[in-house]
């Protein structure tokens, strides 16, 4: 722009459709027309750049959620994971469901009459009247996030549980770590950080470039200071466990507050990294700070409760990490009712919890989360002390922790951007 030059779509538009230029000369052609014309934006409260204006846009035109989505449309036929994206085509790719075929094409898995509902009650349609339908489409991308973020949210939370809750115990004298017991949970910590950055690496578009998010980074992505916070994490616990296992233990002592301050940064900054993708509503959620700290304290002490079954040094830590395990669990099901009972400020964010509650993901939520992730465990954990009973309900709690994130992470991908 500073230059002369125009955007290529400009340039190329043989009917002028598209004008550039600065809207703060107000001498300039754009910035009269969008003073004189009825002009509309998509989702100004984002605050987008550049800045886009549509000359008498309507909804049906700007936003996705106001026309049916289908598998064929009067020019082509839709499908998921192609081109670039290619191997992230999934069953719920963008809202689709594999066809019975498995040919690669895709239907609408939130149907016709939810689609109709949600439109219909928002922009007054009445009687028998149906909503637009999409004579064209791009192909969609898929589901770009999906096990491997799912699955390292679960390992680097496990890994910053499983060392910080008995840190924590031993901080405030409520039990007494041998040195032993500090190099073997440093080590097991040390495992699932490894499995961490292994998936973490397999999720990157060019995963032989990895080392640029440290050598190169950008600063203001979560993804660098993810990164950082791995790397920090990793050498404090190795420099921690690898001084009790030489018998130089109490020379390091100084690191428990430092390593307890960066287990709950590695838990917590998937958060802000998922924050960064401002298209996606829910997850713009303040509340999803709460459930990746949960899914630390969660995980890791039922992770303790099943090594203790195996493992008789650590015996002194279960009761406290019982009742750990316990107010999480309630802590769990409280933030949940908090996150999907209270109404959500956008339709996308509103429609992301249907998906949830009521669509595809109605069973795994309801049976794997609440159910076999919460509400059994911690019934099992108030009225039994059994090592066995304890090992059990650790593991249903991971099964559960496993469930939330996998939707969390792939549920909010489902609502169609464009």
């Amino acid at each position: 722009m500073d230059v002369g030059l125009e955007p290529a779509c400009v340039n190329v538009c043989p009917t002028e459709a598209i004008i550039s230029g600065d809207l703060d000369q107000k001498d300039s052609k754009i910035s009269n027309l969008v003073s004189r014309q009825q002009v509309t934006t998509r989702k100004p409260e984002k605050g987008t750049r550049p800045k886009l204006f549509y000359i008498e846009g309507d909804d049906v035109s700007l936003k996705p959620l106001e026309t049916e989505q289908s598998s064929k449309s009067l020019w082509g036929s839709q499908s998921a994971g192609v081109g670039h994206f290619s191997g992230k085509e999934t069953s719920y790719s963008l809202g689709f469901e594999s066809s019975n075929n498995n040919s690669g094409e895709y239907n609408n898995s939130t149907g016709e009459k939810s689609v109709q509902k949600l439109i219909s009650s928002k922009s007054g349609l009445s009687g028998g009247a149906r909503p637009a339908k999409r004579v064209y489409d791009s192909p969609s991308k898929g589901i770009l996030w999906g096990w491997e973020v799912a699955g390292y949210i679960l390992t680097k939370a496990l890994s910053a549980g499983i060392l910080g809750l008995p840190l924590l115990l031993n901080e405030f004298g409520l039990i007494n770590l041998t040195s032993q017991t500090i190099w073997i949970i440093s080590l097991v910590s040390l495992f699932f950080l490894g499995a961490t950055g292994i998936l973490l690496i397999m999720d990157l578009d060019q995963p032989t470039r990895f080392l640029y998010v440290l050598f190169r980074p950008h600063w203001k992505s979560w993804l660098v200071k993810g990164g950082y916070t791995i790397s920090v994490f990793g050498g404090l616990v190795t420099l921690l466990g690898g001084a009790h296992l030489l018998g130089y233990g109490e020379w390091v002592n100084w690191l428990t507050w430092p390593i307890l301050l960066f287990s709950i940064l590695l838990s917590i900054y998937t958060a802000f990294l998922f924050s960064q993708a401002k298209g996606r509503d829910f997850w713009q959620s303040p509340l999803l700070i709460l459930h990746m700290l949960l899914h630390a304290v969660v995980g890791g002490s039922a992770l303790i409760l099943i090594v203790g079954l195996f493992w008789e040094p650590i015996h002194s830590m279960m009761p406290y990490i019982q009742n750990i395990l316990i107010g999480g669990l309630v802590v769990q099901i409280l933030s949940l009712a908090a996150e999907l009972i209270t109404p959500h400020p956008t339709v996308d964010s509103h429609r992301t919890v249907k998906i949830i509650t009521k669509g595809v993901f109605k069973s795994e939520f309801w049976g794997g989360v609440v159910l076999i992730g919460s509400l059994i465990p911690f019934l099992m954990l108030i009225s039994s002390f059994t090592p066995m009973i304890l090992a059990f309900a650790g593991l249903l709690a991971l099964i559960g922790i496993w469930f939330s994130v996998r939707i969390w992470v792939i549920a909010p991908q489902m609502i169609p951007l464009s």
